[in-house]
């Protein structure tokens, strides 16, 4: 299977960042999230995040927010094609 467009921006950020590493800078922003919320976020299972939480993201994976956007659009079409509605595969 592979990586959602999120994820592969997150791993092309210097020192391959993990989903830890995320959740201690947004503890440091005092925008505290749990590693399960990042991940949802990360495989699109967050359709429409505020804009603070782009902001943070983009801040700890060191990217533009608008890439971090893109990425976002990008891994929601992602997951769609991952996980086609049931009516369609019936």
């Amino acid at each position: 299977m592979s990586k959602p467009p999120l994820i592969q921006l997150r791993k092309a950020a210097p020192n391959s960042l993990v989903v830890n590493d995320l959740v201690e800078y947004f503890k440091r922003e005092r925008y505290p999230r749990t590693d399960a919320a990042i991940g949802a976020f990360e495989r699109g299972f967050v359709r429409a995040p505020d804009q603070q939480f782009f902001e943070v993201y983009a801040a700890a994976i060191g990217a533009p927010v608008t890439a971090v956007k893109r990425a976002h659009r990008a891994t929601l079409r992602w997951r769609q094609r991952q996980d086609p509605e049931r009516s369609r595969v019936a």
